[in-house]
């Protein structure tokens, strides 16, 4: 039974990409019900990805290191205001807050001792399969409505910024080597590589990243001395959305940044390190993605493990003996491509 305009809750407490990569959820709903409301409820440093994007009509921000009296306090506005609340992922706090929060409350099912309990609590619960993309896996709540799935993800609305769009107006290409966590990180010697070998196509080279004080040191050591254009630190996510688009073509690592390049249908090259691309390949599978997943072939990849000494500080071997050369072998037809849609295109403007 569908009603006039439904209320629904969506809790993702997790990274950035993980709060964009279920904005298919919003998008299946909102087609299924045109004049649903839907909130959200995410960390604080998440929530930008969500500002201004088609998927939500209103935030709620939890302080990441919450303590026990911000979570009741918010467990108190959420209570039984929402037609129908998701949670995104299977932990205890998201999905208790979800079922707090809907009349009609679904998550997914338990690994925790005790679980079958909790899980009673919830209208239903859905068992993830093995080895399935994020995607697909958060929208596997939706079988529980049998409400139809839509696969795309849903970008914040682009905004160009009049300042940028001189350095622009060349065809350009886009490098986006941070990441949140260093086992994530390709080499120095690989990224100085690929600036140089673009560079000497002619095309300008901007780099992204945030405005953490790590990463923009980090890029300070990689891009010294090089020309390049940089943005770090510069953009909101609506204005990288912009930047991205416009883009000929997009280089980067495991992060938040190439699954918006690739919702945008930048063409491009991901570097992978342990990461399991089947679970999380930017735009979904190698057959719909613009983007190219590259990752070494060593028996141990992917690992899923957050570097060799499994925390998220350490290096990965994976990514540290990734060649420039088996990328530059990758990323050379794409920019023979590039250079001719330059030279078919003398008048790109942004």
């Amino acid at each position: 039974m569908r009603y006039k305009s439904e209320q629904i809750l969506i809790v993702c407490l997790q990274r950035l990409g993980d709060v964009l990569l279920a904005t298919p959820l919003a998008g299946s709903l909102r087609a299924y019900w045109p004049t649903a409301k839907i909130h959200w409820l995410v960390y604080d440093d998440t929530a930008e990805v969500l500002s201004k994007n088609p998927a939500a009509d209103y935030i709620y921000r939890l302080p990441r290191q919450s303590n026990l009296f911000q979570i009741v306090s918010i467990a108190f506005r959420l209570c039984q205001k929402y037609d129908y609340s998701f949670s995104t992922q299977s932990g205890d706090k998201p999905s208790l807050l979800a079922r707090i929060a809907g009349r009609n409350a679904y998550t997914f099912k338990s690994c925790a001792s005790g679980g079958l309990f909790r899980d009673k609590l919830f209208t239903n619960v859905v068992t993830p399969r093995r080895r399935e993309h994020q995607v697909d896996r958060i929208l596997s709540l939706l079988d529980l409505l049998t409400i139809p799935k839509i696969t795309r993800v849903l970008t914040p609305t682009k905004s160009q910024r009049d300042s940028f769009s001189e350095i622009l107006k060349k065809p350009y290409i886009v490098l986006h080597p941070g990441a949140a966590f260093r086992y994530k990180l390709w080499t120095a010697k690989g990224w100085n590589a690929l600036a140089e070998a673009l560079s000497r196509e002619g095309f300008n080279i901007c780099i992204t990243g945030s405005d953490n004080v790590a990463e923009t040191s980090y890029l300070d050591e990689l891009f010294s001395g090089l020309q390049v254009i940089r943005l770090d630190g510069q953009l909101s996510w609506q204005e990288l959305s912009a930047v991205l688009a416009n883009a000929v073509l997009y280089i980067g690592v495991d992060t938040s940044v190439t699954h918006l390049a690739s919702a945008l249908g930048v063409p491009g090259i991901a570097l992978f390190g342990p990461t399991d691309p089947i679970l999380w390949h930017p735009g979904g599978s190698s057959d719909t993605s613009s983007i190219v997943v590259i990752q070494n072939s060593q028996p141990c990849v992917p690992c899923q493990q957050e570097g060799c000494d499994r925390h998220v500080s350490s290096l990965s071997d994976c990514l540290s003996t990734l060649a420039p050369d088996k990328v530059l072998h990758l990323l050379r037809p794409m920019i023979k491509s590039c250079t001719g849609a330059k030279k078919a295109s003398p008048d790109y403007v942004t």
